[in-house]
């Protein structure tokens, strides 16, 4: 029942966040300003594809609604559907326009007026344009949002209609000279800037190898079949590829960053004007990326600690009280889902022990059970059966005791030790869930202290 309730409520509040944006970004439409620029369609599909992935899976943890699957199904449901609304939110409400002698840009939920006069230069850059007010704050444009082209041509015709000649040339010289100095600055950063990005490479090597690694390990102590070999292939086979991608770009920075040392400073300040710890507004842009880094992560781990925090809390396991006896003539065992599934004979419900309890499970009955040997199994009486067909079978039910007359394969201790294993995991993911969004959100403050304190030093003004 708290996993029915968890997938109702979830996929309300998603449809009605989707819906919200839709119905707010069509309002867009109906804007008063002569030009808006907006991203492009093939990230807004993306969004949208992400989004349906998301519910599809959180609706199909209906299908096993009490059981791990079910928890699995939802809680990458969710987080596929929220990556999928953020990236739509953002990109339906990120937007630029032009109004008079104003530009307003949106970021997020602010919305900020500029005076095109305020305007301290346009800089095209590879990746867009890089817009830098006079106050120091600095707005970039991917190439890529629809209509930025005209965007930059209308503001650039308005700031040469309102600035006299005599301030054009002066304004010029000032622009070449801070260049030059950020330039230097640049320059100067490089190797460090190489050295720190063999490091993060070595560091993403190490991590996939290690992420793969636990996964293989995992799936090699939870399952009893030969699942984890067809893991391994996968692991390796996706470890080989991002290897080779990760070799392959490697020598392209190398030479990215060769052909930036033999640029002039002029250049180099131009490309790298971000990254800069000396131009005015750098700390405030550090501040914000940190801001967009640490929000979506604190809330994502929060979210995962929730919902396997009420899970763990809630699922109990079957009282003794509820099973109920069910005998037959063993007919077949498959493995389904991770799970073990045995059919007897004349019985239309097929009667499957979860992958939680396998590690419980005396795997000798495979070679000790034959064909119409009497089998007792224990099942939850308080529970209906679940529609399903294979060879005759048209139902399914969870057994909780696996035995015959000579020997018992899975007890109610041993189905009770592994539920009290699989609840320790569910906490222990709520608990490092929970760290991950304190330290998150614990950074916040240092961060902006930190940013305080940077924006004072910085002297270089553009």
């Amino acid at each position: 029942m708290v996993m029915l309730i968890a997938s109702i409520i979830s996929i309300v509040l998603l449809l009605i966040s989707y819906l919200l944006i839709i119905i707010f970004g069509l309002r867009l439409k109906n804007n008063p300003y002569e030009l808006m620029t907006s991203s492009p369609r093939w990230v807004k599909v993306t969004s949208h594809v992400f989004f349906v992935i998301g519910i599809v899976l959180a609706s199909a943890s209906f299908l096993n609604i009490e059981y791990p699957t079910a928890i699995s199904l939802l809680v990458v449901g969710i987080f596929v559907a929220l990556f999928g609304l953020a990236f739509l939110f953002f990109f339906t409400f990120q937007y630029e326009a032009i109004k008079g002698d104003s530009v307003f840009i949106r970021r997020f939920i602010r919305v900020k007026e500029i005076k095109i006069k305020d305007i301290a230069f346009i800089n095209a850059l590879y990746s867009g344009y890089v817009i830098t007010c006079k106050d120091g704050s600095v707005f970039s444009i991917s190439s890529r949002t629809q209509k930025v082209a005209d965007f930059i041509k209308i503001v650039s015709e308005r700031k040469k209609e309102g600035i006299a000649e005599p301030d054009s040339i002066d304004e010029a010289t000032t622009e070449e000279s801070s260049f030059s100095e950020v330039g230097k600055e640049i320059r100067n950063m490089i190797p460090a800037m190489q050295k720190n990005s063999r490091i993060m490479t070595v560091a993403m090597i190490v991590t996939l190898i290690l992420v793969l690694s636990l996964l293989v390990v995992l799936s090699y102590v939870m399952s009893d079949e030969l699942e984890w070999m067809v893991l391994l292939f996968f692991a390796v086979l996706v470890g080989v590829i991002t290897l080779s991608l990760i070799l392959l770009i490697l020598p392209r920075m190398k030479k990215q960053y060769e052909n930036d040392l033999n640029q002039n400073d002029e250049y180099l300040g131009k490309k790298y004007l971000l990254l800069s710890k000396d131009v005015k507004g750098a700390a405030k842009r550090r501040f914000k990326t940190k801001l967009k880094t640490c929000i979506p992560i604190a809330c994502g781990m929060l979210a995962v600690a929730v919902f396997t925090g009420l899970i763990s809390s809630f699922q109990k396991p079957v009282e003794k009280s509820d099973l109920i006896l069910v005998s037959g003539k063993f007919e077949y065992v498959r493995y389904f889902n991770d799970d073990c599934a045995i059919g007897l004979k004349d019985d239309p419900v097929e009667y499957r022990i979860s992958s939680i309890e396998i590690k419980e499970l005396d795997k000798s009955f495979k070679k000790e059970l034959k064909e119409g040997d009497t089998v007792y199994l224990y099942v939850d009486g308080t529970r209906e059966n679940h529609s399903f067909e294979y060879q005759g079978k048209t139902a399914w039910n969870y057994a909780y005791v696996f035995k015959t007359d000579s020997k018992t394969y899975l007890s109610y201790e041993g189905y009770l030790r592994a539920n009290a294993r699989n609840t320790r995991i569910g906490f222990i993911i709520c608990y490092v869930s929970s760290g991950a969004t304190i330290i998150a959100l614990g950074s916040i403050p240092f961060a902006y202290f930190k940013y305080k304190k940077d924006a004072k030093k910085e002297r270089i003004e553009l």
